[in-house]
């Protein structure tokens, strides 16, 4: 889209958001309005999605006038959010709606950091906490089967090896595997989600 001004990539959150709403661009919105929209298409992500990313392929994928007059409408339609959130009688900053705007633009306000990303973030957190819970499980279950069946651990499978060694294998894999897989899977879920809430939320123990 180099015919139609700076490139996307340098648009702030708040104007990809306004982008990927639902709202008309052809119409002026109250701020309420458009904060209410910006927690919209926050809310639609997948909780491995980021916003900008999908802009820009919105942008890339529909690079003709009506796209074009989209983006202009939600440049505006963000320095309305912008002036709006100023103290009376300051000079909003145009790098609060324009190109190469900074993140901490678009978390400024809490409204800009909707509830739905909470939501998720702890919906990204259960899983987790199921997969510990199962690998305590079969912990307890193998230290139940020694102390109430050790006749049955005592069962050879080949040569030296029996059952109670056998399921010391499983209860080691089982570990090992939860704790190779949480790595890769905060990094991926997680952690792009903690972007999006506040510090407080997203790590409460560092408050205590």
């Amino acid at each position: 889209m180099s015919s139609h001004g700076p490139s996307p990539e340098h648009d702030s959150t708040i104007v990809a958001a306004l982008y990927l709403s639902g709202l008309r661009h052809g119409s002026s919105y109250t701020p309420a309005e458009l904060r209410q929209a910006i927690a919209q298409s926050y809310a639609g992500l997948h909780p491995a999605e980021s916003l900008l990313p999908r802009y820009w392929a919105a942008q890339r994928a529909a690079d003709d006038q009506g796209s074009w007059e989209r983006r202009l409408w939600a440049l505006r339609m963000a320095a309305v959010l912008a002036q709006d959130e100023q103290p009376t009688g300051r000079t909003p900053s145009p790098r609060a709606a324009g190109p190469a705007s900074s993140p901490a633009a678009a978390t400024a306000s809490p409204s800009r950091r909707p509830d739905s990303a909470v939501q998720r973030l702890c919906a990204a957190r259960r899983l987790p906490v199921r997969v510990t819970v199962a690998v305590l499980g079969v912990h307890m279950a193998i230290a139940v089967l020694a102390r109430q069946a050790g006749d049955l651990l005592a069962l050879p499978i080949a040569g030296p090896f029996n059952v109670g060694f056998g399921l010391l294998l499983v209860q080691l894999a089982v570990t090992a595997g939860a704790a190779v897989w949480y790595g890769p899977y905060a990094q991926a879920t997680i952690d792009p989600l903690t972007e999006h809430v506040p510090s407080s939320l997203a790590h409460p123990e560092s408050d205590r």
